[in-house]
């Protein structure tokens, strides 16, 4: 039986002023996988996992790796809506 994981994230920094989300990186159980233009202070990430990689009832399962640059001094939250429609 093909189990499939899939995933759907907006990312978004609270204060787009003092960083930058300015790359991506995809595990390797992502075998499907696109996000929208990067750098950019707002994006969205998909992943499709179709190995059967990751369990049922998984945990600390790494979805993506983000690089964030600093811009300025400041503070800003990383903002995540799970499954968010794009």
């Amino acid at each position: 039986m093909l189990q499939m994981v899939f995933q759907a994230i907006i990312l978004s920094l609270s204060n787009g002023s003092v960083a930058e989300i300015i790359s991506v990186d995809f595990p390797g159980w992502a075998t499907l996988k696109d996000n929208s233009t990067l750098p950019a202070d707002a994006f969205w990430l998909k992943a499709v996992g179709l190995m059967d990689q990751i369990k049922r009832n998984a945990t600390d399962v790494i979805l993506a790796t983000l690089t964030i640059r600093g811009d300025e001094i400041g503070n800003t939250e990383i903002i995540a809506d799970i499954n968010g429609r794009r």
